[in-house]
C-alpha cells in the first residue's frame, strides 16, 4: 500500500511496466482486508505534527509484513515521531541521521536535499563553477550567510560581529520580511549575474531562474561572495543533538572548493566522515563538533574563523587543497539517490 503520490510514481517509472509480482492500494480498508503472501505498507509522512500518522500506523502493523516510512526532513518533531514508533516492522527513510541507536526500527539517511544542488552544477549548468578561484587569496577572509533567526546563528551573528568585525560578509535576516531583489540589503546578498525571479519570492526554498533554469535559491552557489572570502561558517537548518541535517547549505562550499566551520548539530562533522567526506583537521580544532551546548559549539566555531584569520590564506589553501579536491569529486560523482534510498528501499521488494 502506498499513501502518496511519490511512491505511485516510483513503482511505475523507476520499474516500468510494473512486475505482476507487485499489486498497489491505496485504499487503507483493501489493503488492510487483501491477502498476499507479503504485504508492505509505504508511507510519505510530510507533517509529523499530525496524529493521524501514528493512527496509521497502528491500524497497519498487525497485518503487514513491513512499513516504510519516507520523511522529507529531520528535525524535533520527526525524532518525537520516530521515538514513538520504533518497532520491529518499521523502517523509516528520512533526509539526515540520528545520533543514538533505535532499539527495534530500522532507518536510512536518504540525503535528499543534497541531490537538487549537485544535479544543478554536474549536470543542468556544470560551466558556472568555471566562474570561482578557490586557490587565489580573498580581500575577506569569511562569509555567513546566517538565514533566518535560529538560536545557533543568533549565536554566530554575535561573536562574529564581536570578535571578527569588517573581516568577512555576514548576512542574517532575523525575523524580518526580506525583499531578496534589495541589494543592499544587510540580511540578503543577491547574485547580480543570471538570476531572476518567477514570482514573489518570501523564502530561500522558493524557485527561481537561473541562467534560464529554474532552481531553489537556496541551492545558488553565492560566486560572488565567494570570490571575495577565503571560507564559509556554514548555518545549518538545525541544531539539535539527537539528529543531524545535512541540507544544501553544506553541498555549495564543497562544490565550491572551499574550506568551511560547520555550525549546526552536534556530530555533523563526523556525520560527512561517516559518509567518505573528509574534513579540515589538519588545519583547524574540530572538536567543536562534539560540544553538547549549541552555543559553545557555535563560540568554539568561530573561535576557528578566528584562528584562520591569522594565517597567510595561501598556505591554508595548499594545507587544505587534498581534502577540497577530494569532497568536491566525492559530492559529484557519489550517486547519493541510489545508493541511499534507492538500494535500500528496494531491497524490501527484491527487485
Amino acid at each position: 500500500m502506498e499513501n502518496s503520490t511519490f511512491f505511485g510514481w516510483y513503482f511505475k517509472n523507476t520499474y516500468p511496466p510494473l512486475p505482476s509480482s507487485i499489486i498497489t492500494y491505496n485504499d487503507l480498508t483493501s489493503f488492510v482486508a487483501g491477502v498476499h503472501k507479503k504485504k508492505i505498507a509505504c508511507l510519505q509522512v510530510l507533517n509529523v505534527f499530525c496524529p493521524e500518522h501514528d493512527s496509521v500506523i497502528q491500524q497497519l502493523y498487525d497485518h503487514v509484513d513491513s512499513i516504510l516510512i519516507c520523511c522529507n526532513e529531520i528535525h524535533a518533531t520527526t525524532v518525537d515521531f520516530v521515538r514513538r514508533n520504533d518497532r520491529q516492522k518499521i523502517s523509516f527513510f528520512f533526509c539526515g541521521f540520528l545520533n543514538f541507536e533505535l532499539e527495534h526500527a530500522n532507518y536510512f539517511p536518504t540525503l535528499d536535499l543534497l541531490t537538487p544542488t549537485i544535479k544543478f552544477y554536474k549536470e543542468t549548468r556544470p560551466e558556472t563553477l568555471d566562474a570561482l578561484n578557490p586557490y587565489k587569496a580573498k580581500s575577506l577572509y569569511y562569509d555567513a550567510l546566517l538565514g533566518r533567526h535560529k538560536l545557533h546563528r543568533e549565536c554566530a551573528k554575535n561573536n562574529l560581529k564581536m570578535f571578527l568585525p569588517n573581516q568577512g560578509i555576514l548576512t542574517y535576516f532575523e525575523d524580518k520580511d526580506i525583499n531578496f531583489k534589495d541589494d543592499t540589503s544587510t540580511n540578503w546578498i543577491w547574485e547580480s549575474q543570471g538570476l531572476e525571479l518567477i514570482h514573489d519570492v518570501k523564502w530561500t526554498a522558493d524557485t527561481v531562474r537561473y541562467y534560464g533554469h529554474e532552481i531553489q535559491l537556496s541551492s545558488i552557489i553565492p560566486i560572488e561572495i565567494y570570490n571575495q572570502t577565503a571560507y564559509t561558517l556554514v548555518p545549518e537548518t538545525s541544531h539539535d543533538n539527537d539528529h543531524v541535517l545535512l541540507t544544501e547549505k553544506v553541498v555549495k562550499p564543497i562544490l565550491a572548493r572551499r574550506l568551511f566551520v560547520l555550525v549546526g548539530c552536534q556530530f555533523s562533522l563526523q556525520k560527512l566522515r561517516d559518509i567518505g567526506f573528509l574534513t579540515f583537521n589538519n588545519v583547524i580544532d574540530e572538536s567543536y563538533d562534539a560540544l553538547e551546548d549549541p552555543r559553545d559549539r557555535t563560540r568554539a566555531a568561530v573561535n576557528q574563523l578566528k584562528y584562520l584569520c591569522n594565517l597567510p590564506q595561501e598556505q591554508v589553501f595548499e594545507q587544505c587543497r587534498h581534502v577540497l579536491e577530494h569532497n568536491f569529486n566525492h559530492m559529484l560523482n557519489t550517486d547519493w539517490y541510489s545508493e541511499y534510498f534507492k538500494q535500500p528501499f528496494d531491497n524490501y521488494f527484491k527487485i
